[in-house]
Formats: C-alpha cells, sequence, structure tokens
C-alpha cells in the first residue's frame, strides 16, 4: 500500500534528485503536510526514503527505481 501510494501520488517523480521537506513537497503537490509526513517516514522505513538532518527527505536508490524514467 505505501509504493502505491507513492507512485499514484509521484512522489519518486517529483522526489527525484532533490531534497525535500515535507512542507515544501506538500505545497508542490497539494497534500497535508502532517500526512505527507507521516507518508515519507514510512516510506523511510522500507528504504524508499533518506531521511536527512532537520527533516528533509530524499529518494534512495530503490526509490529512484520507482520513477516514470527509470
Amino acid at each position: 500500500a505505501l509504493v502505491y501510494a507513492a507512485v499514484r501520488l509521484e512522489l519518486p517523480d517529483r522526489m527525484a534528485g532533490e531534497v525535500w521537506t515535507a512542507e515544501a513537497l506538500a505545497d508542490a503537490t497539494g497534500l497535508q503536510p502532517a500526512r505527507l509526513y507521516r507518508l515519507l517516514r514510512a516510506l523511510c522505513a522500507i528504504g524508499l526514503c533518506v531521511e536527512n538532518p532537520h527533516a528533509v527527505f530524499s529518494l534512495s536508490d530503490a526509490g529512484r527505481q520507482l520513477s516514470a524514467s527509470a
């Protein structure tokens, strides 16, 4: 369900090659920041994202494989 949600929301494509705070990504996607933060943390738990200092997120190597350009 997590992978489906990430792909359906086009997160791998939006996040590719960049780092994002949950708030900035929420602004770009129209999602609620708190819910997106929880989704990003869950994606980190399964290895698709990495949480860097100051709650900044990026895609892991596995997460990049989910982008349309992969």
